[in-house]
């Protein structure tokens, strides 16, 4: 199994959360003042609306996070099936929640989110109604991919976060029929199980 678990990188959104808090006190400490300024209520709004997006920030890009695993599928014999699945767990604290599992027979396109095609993926999502899931716990990730799928019918656009080795295994999986079992593991940092059972029936 490869994982990829993005580094967390708070600095940017601790900024943005700062910035925040000092524009929310200034906010409601003027519409505390005993003056007569007109729309107090408005000036209250906006130092409450201040503080909602530090709340949706913190909890969203600071307290959350997520894991990517590819893995190769087994069938009930764990035997290798030939094909693969991409699982997506979303960390918060020490909560550990699968909220994508998907497998990858079933991926049209892997794409790398960007400035020069940010546009144009976004517009062929429009076109063709997909449904868009994104688990992305970086307010500006280095790497932001795009996976086009299908499941059930739906057709499905789902953003995660990468880096070059996880997007450049998905490629070989999805587009050169990435068959080699588990020959690579070495290469892709594979995790498996049960490796002492393995090694007895080999020499079975």
């Amino acid at each position: 199994m490869y994982t990829y678990i993005p580094p967390k990188n708070p600095k940017k959104i601790t900024g943005i959360v700062l910035l925040l808090a000092a524009g929310a006190a200034l906010l409601f400490f003027f519409s505390a003042l005993p003056l007569n300024i007109p729309f107090k209520w408005l000036i209250q709004l906006f130092g409450i609306c201040f503080i909602a997006a530090i709340i949706y920030l913190t909890t969203r890009y600071v307290v959350k996070g997520y894991e990517y695993h590819v893995y190769p599928r087994e069938n009930s014999e764990r035997a290798f099936t030939g094909e693969y699945d991409l699982s997506i767990i979303e960390t918060n604290g020490k909560s550990r929640v699968t909220v994508c599992r998907i497998g990858l027979e079933k991926v049209s396109a892997v794409m790398r989110v960007e400035a020069s095609n940010a546009s144009d993926i976004k517009k062929a999502i429009a076109d063709e109604k997909r449904q868009k899931f994104i688990y992305v716990a970086d307010i500006n990730p280095p790497i932001k991919c795009c996976i086009f799928a299908e499941e059930a019918g739906v057709p499905l656009a789902i953003t995660i976060t990468a880096d070059d080795e996880l997007f450049e295994l998905l490629g070989k999986i999805v587009f050169a029929g990435f068959d080699e079992d588990l020959e690579n593991e070495d290469e892709w940092d594979w995790e498996t199980e049960d490796t002492e059972e393995t090694e007895e029936e080999d020499k079975e």
